[in-house]
């Protein structure tokens, strides 16, 4: 009687021991009432177990699902903001030049290259979308050159900026009398700059003329600093702690892919970036990039 009561539950026993899987163990009914009893609760209630097992399984594979799909539209979302950048430039000069009689050769050039910019970050966000990663092309740049043409994508933005809030903000650049060569990826450069304005222009937007976006150029024997300046909102603690992270930002419509993408750029290029804000006195932004190549005497 004491092997007949205790046999079904040694069974449950070795068979659990001797399980490697996550699947409901099933015993036969054998014994007495009492025991048959027994081991039918028991197969009920590992049934019920697995079947909420399953459910939950089921539930976290949707979960995942949805938060690729959310990261998918992020990602998206973030691919238009970073290709508009360049695009800006493109229209305004279009704009023009359909009111200008002589049309510009600089300014259609100017165009084309920001074509080949956007076309270019394409291709970056397709390399990292397969697990590549993105390879900047450095070049000696004639910032003479560079800060010409970045004027005016500045203006530009200016431009749009008053289109769409009705007054314009103070936008200026300010550049030393001699600026040698950097070392660096011209499109990189580019975007981080277009970033930081671009910001800085929607942080300014509730003060309209009164606010100012203003971008200092300053060369040092090893380094050059670029500072992007405005008085808009600022950012608090908080804000300023996940400043850089992917999808983290205090925009309404904003994904915080664009100050990413900037952070990492700097960071290939073994720079830094660093930001102060105070809320309601505005923020500045410094990028510090090393000079590269051959240095001229400053």
């Amino acid at each position: 009687m004491s092997r007949q009561l205790t046999a079904p539950l040694l069974e449950l026993v070795q068979k659990i021991e001797k399980s490697t899987t996550p699947q409901p163990i099933e015993l036969e009914r054998s014994g007495s009432n009492e025991v048959k009893t027994l081991v039918s609760a028991y197969n009920e209630y590992a049934q019920r177990m697995e079947n909420a097992r399953v459910e939950q399984l089921s539930q976290q594979q949707a979960m995942l699902h949805q938060k690729k799909l959310a990261s998918l539209g992020q990602l998206a979302a973030g691919i238009a903001h970073e290709i508009r950048n360049p695009l800006t430039p493109v229209k305004m000069t279009l704009q023009l030049l359909t009111e200008q009689e002589n049309n510009s050769p600089e300014m259609l050039a100017l165009a084309l290259s920001e074509l080949d910019r956007a076309n270019a970050m394409i291709e970056t966000m397709l390399d990292l979308s397969k697990g590549g990663g993105e390879v900047l092309k450095m070049s000696m740049i004639d910032m003479n050159e560079f800060m010409k043409k970045f004027k005016f994508i500045m203006e530009a933005e200016a431009r749009l900026h008053a289109e769409t809030y009705a007054e314009a903000a103070d936008c200026k650049i300010y550049t030393p009398a001699h600026m040698p060569n950097l070392y660096a990826s011209e499109n990189g450069l580019s975007q981080i700059l277009s970033n930081c304005v671009r910001n800085a222009l929607q942080a300014v937007q509730s003060r309209g003329a009164d606010g100012i976006c203003h971008l200092h150029l300053h060369v040092y024997t090893n380094q050059f600093v670029f500072i992007v300046q405005d008085n808009g909102v600022g950012m608090t603690e908080p804000q300023l702690e996940t400043i850089g992270q992917a999808f983290k930002t205090s925009k309404a419509d904003g994904n915080g892919l664009g100050l990413y993408m900037s952070s990492r750029i700097v960071r290939e290029h073994n720079g830094k970036i660093e930001f102060d804000s105070k809320v309601g006195v505005g923020t500045t932004v410094q990028i510090h990039l090393p000079r590269g190549g051959d240095q001229d005497e400053v």
